[in-house]
């Protein structure tokens, strides 16, 4: 199954999830850590709500990455979605871009992604999708600058291995020419495969998430 498809929040909770079996942090270091553990180890978090008593089967893997072993399980389902991770990081996959992303983990076996993205807006009159910010020696919500995934394919499914907000409204390539290792805008991808031997940089062409093309800056 490609990667590059629409995910329900659902199933990116499940994936978030199951990522943590495999190395993955995203949903303990930036959704279910406590405020507490956010000021001591300076995480920052997505907004955090309780389980409901509603409840959906999901399927995972009890196997290995390379050996999927498949089974049903209950979980339950978050309150509220404007500004929990599960909402959010389906929300940036399931956009153009978030696709066109996608679609590289389609093209090139076994490497890895990591995505910088505006935070998607709900829409005209809604309230500012917020998060979590440790603060001295306090947790303060601010608002979303751009969320931050990191994602391995080659395998049967998507590992998530991480997925973070940051205030910030720009970020900085890695590795590239000095135009791009600067403060960059639009929407980018850092993409490398074959053990990191291979390097590559894309962005979006527009600041519209949902309209535009993935555009090839650097690397072959």
């Amino acid at each position: 199954m490609p990667y590059a498809r629409d995910y329900s929040v659902i199933q990116v909770k499940a994936l978030l999830t199951e990522s943590e079996r495999w190395g993955g942090h995203g949903k303990s270091l930036h959704h279910d850590i406590s405020d507490r553990d956010s000021v001591r180890l300076h995480k920052s978090a997505f907004v955090n709500f309780a389980d409901t008593n509603a409840v959906t089967s999901v399927r995972e893997n009890v196997g290995s990455r390379r050996r999927p072993i498949w089974r049903s399980r209950d979980v339950g389902l978050y309150t509220a979605t404007k500004s929990d991770q599960p909402f959010m990081v389906a929300q940036v996959l399931n956009s153009a871009f978030g696709q066109a992303a996608l679609g590289l983990l389609d093209r090139y076996a076994r490497s890895r992604i990591v995505i910088h993205a505006w935070s998607m807006k709900m829409g005209m009159g809604m309230p500012e999708m917020t998060m979590r910010v440790p603060s001295g020696n306090r947790v303060v919500q601010s608002g979303i600058g751009r969320i931050v995934m990191v994602i391995e394919g080659g395998y049967a499914q998507l590992h998530v291995v991480t997925a973070y907000p940051t205030v910030n409204t720009t970020y900085n390539f890695k590795f590239g020419p000095a135009n791009l290792t600067r403060p960059q805008s639009l929407p980018g991808v850092e993409h490398t495969f074959n053990n990191g031997a291979v390097r590559k940089l894309w962005q979006w062409s527009t600041h519209d998430q949902q309209h535009g093309t993935l555009v090839h800056k650097w690397g072959r």
